[in-house]
């Protein structure tokens, strides 16, 4: 052996029990071949010019997503301003939820009761409404609901007493709540009733019920618009002639919604508090309320959001031409496939990312719209006659209450897809991380653990699914979150986390419940959580001792690399490697050997031993960096045995050429 083939063995080692890569040929016999104890093939050349663009793309994958996540996080944050929402949001949640007693029974007569369920007099909210204040979460029965309107709820938002008291109040100050709270438009009222029925029961019992009422057909709907300003006496007026009707809670009642759109001019943010009522055929009153809030002036006059956008914009540009690449050589080479787990995290990432400016650019379309402005400023105008334009009033605010609903779904939708963006990213980020082996070791766990929980997952939905039935049949007369299987399910994964009151179900029946919240707990919590760790750990283990397997080899072709290059490992800055990767892309050289490379570039013998060893050295990179997606491939059967085969074999005849070759220039 003379000194050039010396100082290319020492470039290199083997790593004889590499899979073979998933972007190469199919066929063992053709195309590109791992080097073997310091030798390359003039294909792996080739491979390693043509790619060396791969080298630094996964090296900085890692970053660019990272700067991608903090991009898109910092527009995610300025476009849904957190900061601001809170303080709204708690500010009116306080003045409207929160005021009043906890639950608090008038002792009525059956008769007055009775009455009062189907009327409530005007006089008996006079005369009643400082005892009878209740919370909006006190609510339990149609009269609580009734209280709660005409005693609290509408009190609170219309302060004045009467028409000489308003009048005293500035405009500007009128129609406020929480302080900073202006309504906008009207407070919506939009009642929905059951149609009545005959009762379809053959119990002859339904003799003596009559009418039934048809929950489940599409209810009839009756919306009323409350003005802002007017006086709490004439809203009341209102309210005890339209329930004197029958018009507003009746046992034909199925729910209640409530809509109040406010402006906060403190914080340029338009919000939409949103209350349900919802009336059940048992008797049984479920409250649900939900804050909306849309910052009306999106980017602000300092244009604040479009840098962060543009830079988004740049990432998602960066990352398609990447992909459509990456595509391209799949098609060119005739690879095995371009789809992979982590190409389709991305394409579902750029997805969630497009959806969200969708969301966003349509909520901006809303939100510079004069129109609404318009008849916003339009309604407030206290020389406007209610009453001569009243077919104008209403559909103004109709149009207003409607445009303000749908700004509050936009808003929502793009917060929704924020979130499942930024968890994209997170995965895109560790999906990067796995070129090193140290670092890819939690990324490997997880998805090995994913792949090996199947099994328990559904060994763990049966027995989860047992318990949530049994504890439907044992507690869900009573216990409201076992009411439904689907709050049941909720339930019972809480319980295993202890995040559940046990006296709800003790209170039922004492032993019935400790039979079953301990055969849920040792088989659930005991028995198959400490199973699902046992999977955890199992594949930590297995993963943390491959990648220390894998780490000297790493180790050893980052130091082989750097000794010869430098501290940049980056060996393609030169102009003689430059000159070397054309000339093997035009076919000049004829054999990767350094005597070769010496007269074909007319550069000195160790010149060209250095120049061959960065090369041996960068493709043994690109060897290793490229292992974790060996991993992942999809092939079965014995496809990747015959693959290493032929890749010995093609060795061996490199062996065997390279052998001749020396032999004949010793000679």
């Amino acid at each position: 052996m003379d000194g050039s083939s010396a100082s290319v063995d020492a470039a290199a080692a083997v790593h004889d029990d590499a899979l073979p890569d998933d972007n190469e040929p199919e066929s063992g016999t053709s195309g590109r071949t791992r080097h073997v104890d310091g030798i390359i093939t003039l294909d792996q050349l080739e491979s390693a010019f043509n790619n060396r663009g791969d080298f630094v793309l996964i090296f900085l994958s890692p970053v660019f997503f990272t700067f991608f996540f903090a991009a898109f996080a910092s527009a995610a944050l300025t476009h849904v301003p957190i900061n601001d929402m809170f303080p709204s949001h708690r500010g009116l949640a306080m003045a409207i939820l929160m005021i009043g007693g906890e639950v608090r029974r008038l002792y009525l007569s059956a008769a007055s009761q009775v009455q009062s369920f189907f009327t409530f007099p005007r006089m008996y909210a006079q005369d009643t409404k400082d005892d009878t204040t209740l919370k909006f979460k006190s609510i339990h029965t149609p009269d609580d609901a009734y209280v709660w309107l005409a005693t609290t709820f509408l009190t609170t938002i219309f302060t004045a007493p009467d028409s000489k008291s308003l009048a005293v109040v500035p405009s500007t100050l009128r129609s406020r709540v929480a302080t900073y709270q202006k309504i906008v438009g009207a407070i919506e009222l939009r009642v929905f009733s059951a149609p009545p029925v005959a009762c379809s029961s053959s119990n002859k019992l339904t003799r003596i019920y009559s009418p039934c009422h048809d929950f489940l057909s599409a209810p009839i709907e009756e919306p009323w618009y409350l003005p802002p300003n007017s006086s709490r006496d004439d809203i009341l007026d209102w309210l005890s002639t339209v329930q004197a009707n029958g018009s507003l809670i009746t046992p034909s009642t199925s729910s209640l919604h409530i809509t109040i759109p406010t402006y906060n001019g403190e914080l340029d943010l338009l919000c939409i508090m949103s209350l349900r009522i919802n009336f059940q055929a048992g008797g049984f009153v479920d409250t649900k309320y939900k804050l909306t809030s849309i910052p009306l002036d999106p980017y602000g006059d300092e244009h604040d959001g479009i840098g962060t956008d543009a830079l988004v914009l740049l990432f998602v540009l960066v990352t398609l031409v990447t992909e459509f690449r990456k595509f391209r050589q799949v098609r060119k080479q005739r690879l095995r496939r371009f789809w992979s787990p982590w190409s389709i995290v991305t394409w579902l990432l750029l997805v969630a990312v497009a959806t969200f400016y969708v969301c966003w650019g349509g909520l901006c379309w809303l939100v510079y719209d004069s129109t609404l402005q318009t008849k916003i400023i339009a309604l407030d105008d206290p020389t406007l006659d209610v009453d001569a334009n009243a077919s104008l009033v209403e559909t103004y605010v109709a149009d207003i209450v409607s445009t303000v609903t749908t700004m509050g779904y936009a808003m929502i939708a793009l917060r929704l897809e924020a979130m499942a963006a930024c968890c994209l990213l997170m995965l895109r980020i560790l999906g990067s991380l796995r070129f090193h082996p140290l670092l890819n070791v939690v990324t490997a766990t997880l998805v090995k653990s994913l792949q090996e929980l199947l099994p328990f997952c559904f060994v763990f939905a049966v027995c989860l699914s047992a318990f949530v039935v049994s504890g439907c049949l044992l507690f869900g007369d009573n216990v409201k979150q076992f009411s439904t299987a689907s709050m049941a399910y909720v339930t019972v994964v809480n319980m295993l986390f202890g995040q559940f009151d046990l006296a709800q179900i003790f209170d039922v029946n004492y032993y019935f419940a400790v039979v079953w919240y301990w055969s849920a707990m040792v088989v659930l919590f005991l028995v198959l959580f400490n199973l699902l760790l046992a999977v955890v750990l199992e594949a930590f283990y297995r993963e943390h001792k491959q990648a220390e397997a894998q780490s000297a080899p790493y180790i050893n072709a980052i130091a082989n690399l750097q000794r010869v290059e430098g501290p940049w490992l980056w060996p393609w800055a030169h102009n003689d490697m430059i000159a070397l990767g054309r000339a093997v892309k035009r076919k000049h050289l004829h054999e990767a050997t350094a005597p070769a490379i010496a007269k074909l570039l007319n550069l000195p013998l160790d010149q060209a031993q250095k120049v061959l060893a960065k090369a041996i050295a960068f493709t043994k990179i690109m060897d290793i960096l490229r292992q974790p997606n060996n991993t992942q491939g999809d092939a079965t059967g014995d496809e990747p045995d015959v693959d290493r085969v032929n890749h010995q074999l093609v060795e061996m005849e490199v062996r065997i050429a390279t052998m001749v070759a020396r032999l004949d220039t010793q000679v």
